[in-house]
């Protein structure tokens, strides 16, 4: 899917016990565990242990900066991480393409946080920084059938479908 940044943003309020803050690469563990909770029940997905996470970090097109995290209060007053988006700029790919872009590379909500605007929240608070930073689209990729309605998040924030793939399955 894309978006193309010169549109409207809209401004996502969090309730008062979520915090939003630009991803740092020293939460890399706790994100981890968050992206690993929220994609546990998708098509294809396989828990990522921290050699391949930490990986996607060293490349040079992983931008931390274009990224954030919420973190959510307990009732005991203590935080925990509650979601994560990861952005890369690969501007090689800019010219193929015809525009300037950042591509969000993954964004998950823990499962015991669904349902408070904080995917909403991170992809606005992105969508900002990329237009900020001068980039005309934001674009990913997401499982059409997704058991989260992200396709509907997704369109609601003003990504369009861009291109489409098809995944066959030969059971034996």
């Amino acid at each position: 899917m894309i978006r193309d940044l010169s549109a409207p943003i809209p401004d996502i309020e969090l309730a008062p016990h979520l915090r939003i803050e630009p991803y740092r690469n020293e939460l890399s563990e706790p994100a981890r565990l968050v992206v690993n909770d929220a994609f546990r029940d998708h098509w294809g997905s396989q828990p990522l242990n921290r050699e391949d996470w930490e990986s996607i970090a060293r490349l040079k097109s992983f931008t931390p900066e274009l990224g954030a995290v919420v973190f959510g209060t307990l009732e005991d007053g203590s935080e925990q991480l509650a979601g994560v988006l990861r952005v890369m700029v690969t501007e090689e790919e800019w010219e193929p393409n015809g525009f300037s872009f950042g591509y969000i590379e993954v964004l998950g909500v823990a499962r015991a946080w669904r349902g408070q605007r904080i995917a909403q929240a991170l992809l606005a608070h992105t969508l900002t920084k990329l237009r900020e930073r001068g980039l005309e689209r934001a674009m990913l990729d997401v499982d059409s059938e997704s058991p989260t309605g992200a396709v509907g998040l997704y369109s609601r924030l003003g990504f369009t479908e861009h291109d489409r793939s098809l995944t066959l399955n030969k059971e034996y």
